[in-house]
């Protein structure tokens, strides 16, 4: 079942195509480490943008731990903060 109470598609991204994006997004991280952050986002949001374009159908969110809606993300001190 989808979010929305229907039935839809329920695949994830393998872990195959996980750890070719996120080689990748390492790589272009070394590369241009000395770059300004301007630069680097300009570089792998195009990336990103087409990856999740493609995994969009089924519950690619769910894969990389991204929380739902109405979920809190607790504060990575541990002080009671959201995150």
């Amino acid at each position: 079942m989808t979010r929305n109470g229907k039935v839809g598609v329920q695949f994830m991204p393998t872990m195959k195509s996980r750890k070719s994006l996120t080689q990748k997004l390492k790589g272009i991280f070394r590369r241009f480490q000395p770059q300004p952050i301007s630069r680097i986002i300009g570089i792998i949001n195009p990336i990103l943008r087409g990856w999740v374009n493609y995994f969009r159908v089924g519950m690619s969110s769910r894969c990389f731990g991204v929380p739902g809606r109405g979920s809190v993300n607790p504060s990575p001190l541990g002080d009671g903060s959201s995150g």
